[in-house]
């Protein structure tokens, strides 16, 4: 298999092939496949030759020359280590807010939160409602003649996603379409700091150690 192959699988499934969800497990990966081809004499395609350019584009994209390797310049323009691998797999977000999504016809839906997934959309990709005291899961219905993919709902310390099924209806699922590799009962776990500072912070740190 070539790199170019592996691309869209690691896009896909990052820790499957990655110990860590790291910029710098991505460019060790990398290395270590271009070592391999090198010594069992196998020919580049063309994109991994094009890849070998990366260094050069990602210096110019930051308008720096140095000598360090294009994961710590990704890294040094990121959040964090997690952040950066999105952002070299080109992995966009784009928050929308709590905005009225209303269809004719049909009951409108407010969520708490929403966002876009990889571009900026009149329909988000996924809703967020927080249910404090009041309130029930069958508001996912709101979110149907829109066809929003995923919602999500925060309850009592716990989160329940559904997913847009082929059929049209809603069904509950483990993880996020979106995001296969996000540890809900993690997640959780910091979702119910009392200092969402602490919490933000203590859950990337986490998320690097995983």
């Amino acid at each position: 298999m070539h790199f170019s192959d592996l691309l869209p699988e690691i896009k896909k499934r990052p820790t499957l092939y990655l110990s860590r969800y790291s910029i710098f497990d991505f460019q060790s990966f990398y290395y270590g496949y271009g070592l391999a081809i090198n010594q069992l004499g196998l020919p580049k395609d063309s994109k991994q030759q094009e890849f070998e350019e990366f260094l050069s584009w990602v210096r110019s994209r930051y308008n720096i020359q140095t000598t360090q390797s294009w994961a710590s310049l990704i890294l040094f323009h990121s959040v964090d280590e997690r952040d950066a691998l999105n952002r070299s797999k080109g992995i966009r977000f784009y928050g929308r807010g709590g905005f009225t999504l209303e269809q004719a016809g049909y009951a409108s839906g407010t969520p708490d939160e929403s966002y876009c997934i990889g571009t900026d959309k009149e329909i988000p990709d996924i809703v967020i409602e927080v249910i404090v005291s009041s309130g029930s899961i069958n508001r996912k219905e709101l979110y149907k003649p829109k066809r929003v993919p995923e919602v999500w709902f925060w309850k009592s310390k716990q989160l329940r996603i559904f997913h847009l099924n082929y059929t049209g209806e809603y069904e509950e699922v483990s993880r996020s379409c979106f995001f296969p590799d996000l540890d809900t009962a993690l997640l959780l776990k910091y979702l119910d700091y009392p200092d969402q500072y602490d919490g933000v912070n203590e859950f990337t740190q986490a998320i690097r150690n995983s």
